[in-house]
């Protein structure tokens, strides 16, 4: 078994499908199931129902309007507005460093279009930032509360 007080052990776990790898300098490592394993992720039944949404703004009342309105028209149960973000980006040919919000949508993958209209119609942005990242696994109670809090 690896001891975390073993000066040869690195401090930094890695997570990989669903295990915990402690590896020590030497390549030799110790695996650990964490979490709830992957093979009951793989038969979890509300996997491909819901995303994540990343969608940066650089105004909170920008932020808070669009937030507003995913949530008033069912298309989000929730959006949580991130501030402090500092994003370094290409843009027409130069290079940008520029403060922005991050809003966390959490919405149902069969609404993702809608909401992308709902989102461009209303962002400041020539190409707003608008990525989809699937829900894996969640907690059934919070999923049920998602499901009943957008429109189907």
């Amino acid at each position: 078994m690896v001891n975390k007080g073993d000066p040869q052990v690195l401090r930094k776990p890695c997570a990989v499908g669903g295990e915990l790898h402690l590896m020590d300098r030497g390549g030799r490592g110790n695996t650990r199931q964490w979490g709830i394993g992957r093979n009951a992720m793989a038969h979890h039944p509300s996997q491909g129902e819901f995303a994540l949404i990343l969608v940066t703004t650089n105004s909170p009342e920008e932020g808070q309007k669009i937030a507003r309105a995913l949530v008033e028209s069912r298309l989000a149960a929730c959006v949580n507005i991130i501030s402090g973000l500092r994003s370094f980006y290409r843009w027409k040919g130069k290079v940008w460093d520029e403060g922005e919000l991050l809003l966390v949508v959490k919405t149902r993958m069969t609404l993702l279009r809608q909401l992308e209209d709902k989102i461009r119609e209303m962002h400041s942005y020539e190409v707003p930032e608008i990525i989809s990242i699937p829900i894996a696994w969640g907690s059934e109670p919070y999923l049920d509360w998602l499901r009943k809090s957008t429109s189907a």
